[in-house]
């Protein structure tokens, strides 16, 4: 038996959750010298499925390029943002043996249209608790600054001008607060020929914002951590998530965190929501045009007005003691009970109780 993991390893937020979970299934004593890491864009995908076996488990983190005929037991990874799903999308899931889902909203998701719930298991993302981590936040030499970031490609679904409008209303050009900006999409600017940077500041120029700083580039999971360490608190007003990987994230850094509780975060938000600074929200009907291009109309997302966000980014700012603490309390949490290994557990648990492992070990002393 062999477990093969498709996908990709890249900076975007499934590359990031393949190439972590792909790491933690290989760590684990006796399944990692089982698992083979394929890679859907280099490597040849029909001499691969031409190995495989019936006893092999194939785990497809995105849908394969090409027709192949896998031998051996299904789970595809399913990842959205709406509650209303296209239906190839639902054709594409259905066509499997398993799914594995990283948040109980999107089972639920997945039952409302149709698929039964013995099919679908939750597998979440993870952190890395020895990356992401609050040991450094005391050693950063800091100014009086007071510092918010946000962390996201630029899209309606993000939430960035509300944010923006938010900020506004909070701080205005009021030197000794700052907004730090990572809104650039590296695969849309680079592919598409966009720069999302430009965006940004042309809406930063129209409220005539003077203290809104962008980072822009590829960053590493170090440099990012030193960032959330550097900065004082996260505005994250996003309106859905599959999972929201940078929030975690952040929160696992001891990061103050501001954000919506809905969607695919929900599932690490529950422990710590006494913990962050949730926003009052209206769900909205999905009107983006470039979400709807890729998942069809229906559905809805949560939006935070202007107003609500400003209150929550004086409120962090005026009561910042009593969240620091609280944020040390959630990183204590995200960190021990959604690593990546608890991922690899989940998934190695999930295969075993439908009955798909079933190896004995004969061991005799």
């Amino acid at each position: 038996m062999k477990i093969y993991l498709w996908g990709q390893r890249n900076f975007f937020g499934g590359g990031v959750h393949f190439a972590s979970f792909c790491d933690a299934m290989k760590r684990l004593n006796f399944f990692g010298g089982q698992v083979q890491e394929v890679d859907m864009k280099s490597q040849d995908l029909q001499v691969i499925a031409g190995q495989t076996t019936a006893q092999d488990i194939h785990v497809l983190f995105f849908p394969l390029r090409e027709q192949l005929s896998l031998q051996g037991f299904i789970v595809k990874w399913g990842i959205f943002e709406a509650e209303v799903l296209p239906a190839h999308y639902i054709d594409y899931l259905s066509n499997s043996h398993l799914i594995w889902v990283p948040s109980q909203w999107a089972r639920q998701v997945l039952i409302a249209h149709g698929i039964g719930a013995e099919k679908i298991d939750v597998v979440p993302e993870g952190v890395d608790p020895n990356v992401f981590h609050p040991f450094t936040r005391d050693m950063m030499v800091k100014d009086d600054v007071f510092r918010f970031y946000m962390f996201g490609k630029k899209e309606d679904r993000k939430g960035f001008s509300e944010l923006l409008q938010g900020f506004k209303l909070a701080f205005d050009n009021d030197p000794s607060v700052l907004l730090c900006l990572k809104a650039d999409n590296f695969w849309s600017d680079q592919v598409r020929k966009t720069d999302k940077n430009a965006e940004v500041r042309q809406e930063v120029e129209q409220l005539g914002l003077t203290n809104v700083k962008p980072i822009t580039g590829q960053l590493q999971a170090q440099q990012l951590s030193l960032i959330y360490s550097y900065c004082d608190a996260l505005a994250f007003p996003t309106r859905a998530e599959g999972w929201g990987l940078p929030l975690g994230e952040a929160i696992a850094c001891g990061l103050p965190a501001i954000t919506n509780f809905h969607s695919g975060q929900t599932e690490y938000l529950s422990p710590v929501k006494d913990k962050i600074s949730c926003l009052d929200f209206t769900l909205e009907k999905i009107t983006c045009p470039d979400f709807i291009s890729a998942w069809g109309e229906g559905g809805s997302w949560a939006v935070a007005t202007p107003e609500t966000i400003a209150e929550a980014m004086v409120d962090m700012r005026e009561n910042y003691d009593s969240w620091r603490e609280k944020a040390l309390q959630a990183s204590d949490v995200i960190r021990s009970q959604f690593s990546w290994e608890r991922a690899a557990d989940k998934a190695i648990s999930s295969l075993k109780e439908k009955g798909i492992i079933t190896v004995k070990i004969n061991l005799q002393i």
